[in-house]
């Protein structure tokens, strides 16, 4: 599609514009508000008054998450002399790892303020809100605002933000009233795609899921004859199959560190064995092609080396997700693995892999309670050997059908959030002329 430009341009003298409409000025922040302002910490409180905001409860795409609600009670919020929510405030996360987040409170569902964390923009006379919740969460604003920053532990930005922030706009609010219309329906139609391809991938990890599980204790033959396997994530398998405890396959041993971890002499560019880190499991799919770091004759000794076909499951951080190893490597302990195994390490890794058997242990990837016992004391199913590198390949194939589909819907919803970006970045520099145009 192409877009229409405005009729006349002028050049402005800051960098962030090369030219703006000839109608346009270019303001800083401080004079497009009437306050900057924060809440304090507060501890929260049982009673049911009033909502309290911080980084957490805000989205990067506008959304509130109201999953993990905190409360103040009646007389901290009346007491409050700062921080208090009004409709049409435009909050921004001033401290963290997600400083630039930004929402716009278009209605009240109740009292709410926000706490130490999160400033308040209130706009004055010369701009509607969701125009400046427009520029204050465009590229334009995130990148003028990261400049701001301040710290390196706790990086933050503070009220210079109203001084050191620049925008253009047209002064004509009806004109401004048409941009924001624009950009919501326009927004609002992006933002929907989105949720459709995030909720399509999730469809296929269900299935995805599904399949794994049903394929590890059904096989692949739909004809054979059944019998009941008495373990109950299990359910029947085929008569010629067995049910045995990992323990009994397998000597279950617990990684190591060397002490202390970030000793220089425990690490050697050159040395043979890799070090694995949680990131670098979780980072990967199936396999463990490369890690960050190589330890050194005596970090190795001091830790579990591994050779390339073995197969480790993660027991800290991202709890549960198993991965097989292509290159030597050595575990820590937040990982288990296992020695002297007797099932194909292909198979085995399914069975992790579709999380059943971890159930009745808590929930996959942060709340599980793993370790050598409790994973030694789970029962998995046990085809014959060639049958298990059968659906072994069979799962390959399949789940690389379907880990590849996900893979271009997941390329598809950033092409669609670059889009979005795009789009807000050149109607609220005024590149593009939106006076008039039907949605």
């Amino acid at each position: 599609m192409k877009y229409k430009e405005y009729p006349k341009y002028k050049n402005s003298s800051l960098k962030w514009f090369d030219k703006i409409p000839e109608q346009w000025e270019i303001y800083k922040l401080k004079f497009l508000i009437s306050s900057l302002e924060s809440g304090k910490r507060k501890d929260f409180e049982n009673e049911d008054y009033a909502l309290s905001l911080g980084g957490e409860h805000i989205n990067w795409n506008g959304t509130l998450n109201l999953n993990n609600k905190r409360y103040l009670s009646k007389e901290y919020y009346d007491s409050m002399n700062k921080g208090k929510i009004n409709e049409n405030d435009v909050l921004l996360v001033k401290d963290g790892a997600t400083i630039g987040k930004t929402a716009i409170i278009e209605k009240l569902p109740k009292k709410m303020a926000v706490n130490e964390h999160v400033f308040i923009i209130r706009k004055n006379q010369r701009i509607i809100s969701k125009l400046l919740y427009y520029l204050i969460s465009s590229n334009l604003g995130f990148t003028q605002i990261k400049l701001t920053e301040t710290g390196s532990a706790q990086p933050g930005i503070n009220l210079n933000i109203a001084d050191e922030t620049y925008f253009t706009l047209t002064p004509n609010l009806n004109e401004q009233k048409q941009i924001a219309n624009y950009l919501d329906k326009k927004t609002s139609t992006i933002e929907e795609n989105i949720t459709k391809n995030k909720k399509l991938i999730e469809l296929l990890k269900e299935k995805r899921t599904a399949l794994i599980n049903q394929t590890v204790t059904k096989g692949l033959n739909p004809d054979t004859p059944m019998k009941e396997s008495g373990i109950k994530w299990i359910g029947k398998i085929p008569e010629h199959w067995k049910c045995r405890k990992i323990s009994s396959l397998s000597n279950i041993k617990r990684g190591a560190s060397p002490r202390p971890i970030d000793d220089p002499i425990y690490f050697d560019e050159n040395g043979k064995y890799s070090w694995v880190r949680i990131s670098n499991v979780t980072s990967s799919n199936k396999y463990l092609m490369e890690t960050d770091q190589k330890l050194s004759k005596l970090g190795k000794s001091l830790s579990a080396p591994l050779e390339p076909g073995s197969i480790f499951i993660s027991i800290a951080a991202t709890v549960g997700k198993p991965i097989i190893t292509k290159i030597k490597c050595c575990v820590h302990d937040g990982f288990v693995y296992f020695e002297n195994l007797n099932i194909n390490e292909e198979f085995l890794y399914y069975i992790f892999e579709g999380g059943e058997p971890y159930k009745g242990l808590g929930k996959l990837g942060t709340q599980l309670n793993l370790n050598r016992e409790t994973i030694g004391q789970i029962y998995v199913p046990l085809p014959p050997v060639e049958e298990q590198k059968q659906i072994s390949k069979y799962l390959d194939k399949k789940t690389e059908q379907i880990d590849k589909t996900i893979e271009k819907i997941e390329r598809n919803i950033e092409l669609l959030e670059e889009y979005k970006e795009s789009l807000i970045h050149h109607i609220v520099t005024g590149k593009v002329d939106v006076r008039g145009v039907e949605v």
